[in-house]
């Protein structure tokens, strides 16, 4: 999905911001750091009001329904003392990051 955005400090913001949702450890807390997300940091990160809704429409959607949260955050981890040594994000994070750099040369 084109989401309309080049700027490669923006899509490094973005990725940060899903990250930092993804560290909720209940459907919650990633619900409510989405609600900050969406009403705080995307009105300045994306001037645009069509872009902003393109990514809200997507990730609520494709990612925020409860049949997903337990899969790639961490409110689906069983053991929060493996927090700091085993990650199910970091495939995803990888991702993004040659996604980015890819998009922005």
């Amino acid at each position: 999905m084109n989401l309309g955005i080049r700027d490669a400090v923006v899509l490094t913001l973005l990725v940060l911001c899903f990250k930092w949702v993804s560290r909720g450890l209940s459907h919650a807390a990633v619900k409510a750091r989405w609600h900050i997300v969406k009403l705080h940091v995307l009105v300045n990160l994306v001037s645009d009001l069509e872009t902003r809704v393109k990514i809200c429409e997507y990730f609520q959607n494709r990612w925020l329904i409860d049949e997903w949260i337990d899969s790639w955050t961490d409110a689906g981890r069983i053991a929060l003392g493996l927090l700091n040594t085993i990650t199910t994000n970091n495939y995803v994070e990888r991702f993004w990051i040659d996604y980015i750099s890819l998009l922005c040369r």
